[in-house]
């Protein structure tokens, strides 16, 4: 397969039902690029999100979020991390570096 490449632009805007739930807007710009061959065998993929949040009370932010998934070809998962970044936040604590490691399973 060629890699294949795309970049969206997406909007949420979150209304909680509850009293004392969080309202407010997220929106975020992706770049995807996927099935970059990494031999005849295995493939990665790579994500960088851009995203802001403005929700009530002091919860709004500008975050970055890059994601490499691995995946070895016929098999249906993949290896992953993850991670993001605060560049400008006023969120108390500070929300700082975060990243994750998983597994995903395709069906």
């Amino acid at each position: 397969m060629s890699p294949v490449s795309s970049l969206s632009l997406d909007y949420w805007s979150d209304n909680g039902l509850e009293k004392g739930s969080l309202s407010g807007h997220f929106i975020a710009l992706a770049f995807d690029r996927s099935e970059i061959s990494l031999g005849e065998k295995a493939f990665t993929s790579v994500n960088l999100m851009l995203f802001y949040i403005n929700y009530n009370g002091e919860n709004d932010g500008l975050f970055v979020s890059p994601r490499i998934a691995f995946s070895v070809r016929n098999i249906p998962s993949s290896i992953f991390f993850q991670a993001t970044q605060a560049i400008q936040s006023n969120i108390s604590p500070w929300p700082g570096f975060r990243w994750n490691v998983g597994i995903s399973y395709n069906l």
